[in-house]
């Protein structure tokens, strides 16, 4: 065994670097299959500059079917998902990022058909091709040409005559259009203002009448404002399959044919789990009827996900693998009775696409596709340990119980100097409703092999808790969020983990208001911070965002009862905007912001960094010249971590302190 070297933690030298990370590498970003065994992924290799391509896996051959001039990529309610559907001809339905046009892709040929004339101004997604008659396509439609807020409709697409028409309006947003095996029905969800998807949606099926119309309209489930329903899915015999979180969990139903009435499928010691997530994008899979008895379902506890066959008869399961997770949105498809493919992470292999085989004695797995090559030691990488600590900062929930990941510094050729303790970085992730669950990631695997301890909240509103962990941010966003983080760090001080007087926050979006908020509401808490593109004023924001979060903050800063004086809205924005109250940080906060960014604009961050240099403090901005809302370009992503690096560096890893 070779000898291990004792240096001051965040001093280690790791074998993951920076061009570890930005890597040639394929984002794959959804999956579809055909019954014939073909798979087709939307892939964004970093190299091509955003462009998201089409290729095709096929008896063990990759090959990209997508010409150069499309991208597959759509923009409906802002976050897009859901651009490819198969038809039963072969061909592929996708959507282009550049034209925003609709076309037909054979992949055999690379031929490229029009399904609808192209309007810059008319967005399509999440597609459903008819079993039988495949020249009808059910898609979202998202018109902009309509102002002040653009219009959402559920509509069927007529590719022999480039068509649309229009099956249901009046409502705000829809979503996961589907057509039954035998092609006679369709089912759908949508949802109005004040609702997310996560809050409040209403399923409803209907007759296909085979001309570009339905009868027959029924509300099946859901609940404004109460009851979110998701992912409906139609099974072989037409058992329509979703997910409904009235018990206050995302928990299977089904509506078997025949039946005017759901009912829930139980499944013992899987109660208090969830089979669903917070839909941030359209298209999301996370269960797939199999045959007519079996489920293949990804089930949420704890933030971290398993992978289960259910057994509907008999209503028992099975564990598929309790090592993947990190499975999200379009992710997991049926490919034949005994197979399905999944995108998914484990804790020690980085994204990857998997094909599942199930007609073994044990489910075999096999990588069809990584994201990223690595070459790097498995005892280099540190293991995530789910921790629950106490609320002890902040008002209102003291004593109640929040969630993270915790990552100790890991690295077999390493140890810390005796009697000390490693300095810690807390990140908190966007949305803020989403979580993160404990798959690998090398930016954070990125510290700990250097000896930074990492913290991943999953602080209040987070999913992968159930509803009322989710809803427990109502009202409190920027108040309970930051007040959750320095709870964590007391926790792991108080547990002998850490060292107190060597603590960061970081975060993007929502996670850099968290961090933002944090180091003004415990200034003693902190000795650095770094926001990436965060949010420091509320007030913009709201004004600022897009239709389908246009009431989300509402929610959050007010909880059921929005006050209708905007002047009393205002004192909330004030109280919870960083920016009005920078004369209480003192620590040192880098400020990363892409150009082009239109939910988070330049402008807000520079007059963030003003006011705490006008206060005699330090912050600096790096402007990353074409990026939005999130960076993209490799050269971008490199030059932000490395900025980053040297933060820390400069104000976490100090001289050695004693425990």
């Amino acid at each position: 065994m070779a000898a291990t070297t004792t240096a001051q933690f965040g001093t280690w030298k790791s074998p993951i670097t920076v061009e570890t990370i930005t890597a040639e590498s394929s984002d794959i970003i959804e999956v579809i299959a055909t019954p014939d065994g073909k798979i087709y992924t939307v892939e964004a290799p970093p190299s091509v500059d955003g462009r998201c391509t089409i290729f095709e896996y096929q008896q063990g051959v990759r090959r990209e079917v997508l010409p150069a001039a499309y991208s597959a990529r759509t923009a409906v309610y802002g976050y897009g998902g859901s651009a490819l559907a198969a038809t039963t001809k072969g061909t592929v339905i996708f959507a282009d990022w550049k034209t925003k046009g609709v076309f037909s892709l054979d992949p055999a040929t690379q031929d490229v058909t029009p399904v609808v004339d192209a309007d810059p101004q008319v967005f399509f997604a999440d597609f459903d091709a008819h079993p039988v008659n495949s020249q009808w396509i059910l898609a979202i439609h998202e018109d902009h040409h309509v102002q002040p807020e653009e219009k959402n409709t559920l509509v069927a697409l007529n590719a022999s005559d480039r068509s649309v028409h229009v099956l249901a309006s009046g409502a705000d947003f829809y979503s996961s259009a589907r057509f039954n095996p035998a092609g006679d029905r369709i089912c759908w969800t949508q949802w109005n203002h004040p609702d997310m998807p996560w809050t409040g949606t209403r399923l409803f099926v209907a007759s296909w009448t085979g001309d570009g119309t339905i009868a027959d309209v029924k509300e099946i489930d859901g609940e404004a404002r109460n009851v979110s329903v998701n992912k409906p899915k139609w099974g072989p015999d037409g058992t329509l399959f979703y997910t409904s979180d009235r018990s206050g969990y995302w928990q299977l139903q089904a509506l078997r044919q025949g039946s005017g009435k759901p009912h829930p499928i139980v499944l013992h010691g899987l109660e208090k789990g969830e089979f669903s997530a917070p839909e941030w994008s359209l298209g999301s899979s996370l269960f797939v009827p199999l045959t007519n008895d079996t489920l293949i379902a990804t089930w949420t506890k704890d933030a971290r996900e398993l992978l289960l066959s259910i057994d509907l008869p008999t209503s028992t399961h099975s564990v598929l693998s309790n090592n993947l997770t990190g499975m999200a949105h379009k992710a997991l498809q049926k490919l034949s009775d005994k197979e399905v493919v999944v995108i998914a992470n484990s804790p020690t292999k980085p994204q990857a696409l998997y094909r599942v085989d199930l007609g073994q004695s044990n489910p075999e797995f096999n990588i069809l596709r990584s994201s990223l090559s690595l070459d790097i030691p498995e005892a280099t990488y540190s293991k995530a340990e789910h921790i629950s600590f106490p609320r002890t900062r902040g008002s209102g929930k003291l004593g109640t119980i929040a969630h993270a990941f915790f990552y100790p510094p890991q690295n077999a050729n390493y140890r810390g100097t005796p009697g000390t303790l490693p300095p810690l970085i807390i990140d908190m992730h966007g949305g803020p409703t989403s979580h993160v669950s404990p798959g690998l990631s090398l930016q954070w695997q990125y510290y700990t092999s250097r000896g930074y301890a990492m913290a991943m909240l999953n602080y209040a509103g987070s999913s992968g808790y159930g509803r009322e962990y989710r809803d427990s941010l109502d009202g409190a966003w920027g108040a309970l969020d930051p007040a959750d983080a320095a709870s964590c760090v007391d926790y792991l001080v108080k547990t002998g983990r850490v060292d107190s007087s060597r603590v960061g926050i970081m975060g993007g979006s929502s996670g850099g208001h968290a961090a933002l908020e944090a180091i003004w509401m415990f200034p003693s808490t902190w000795s650095a911070a770094v926001s990436r593109y965060g949010i420091s004023d509320l007030e913009r924001l709201v004004i600022d965002t897009h239709k389908f979060e246009a009431h989300y903050a509402f929610r959050l800063l007010f909880g059921n009862t929005v006050p209708d004086d905007e002047d009393e809205r205002r004192v909330v924005y004030r109280e919870r905007s960083p920016r009005f109250h920078s004369e209480q940080i003192t620590a040192p906060v880098l400020l990363l912001q892409g150009s082009e960014d239109r939910v988070v604009p330049p402008s807000q961050t520079e007059m963030m960094v003003k006011s705490i240099k006008d206060n005699g403090k330090i912050a600096e901005m790096i402007l990353f010249e074409g990026e939005g809302h999130g960076f993209r370009g490799r050269e971008n992503i490199k030059r932000a971590l490395e900025e980053q690096d040297l933060w820390w560096q400069k104000y976490l890893v100090r001289k050695d302190s004693h425990a």
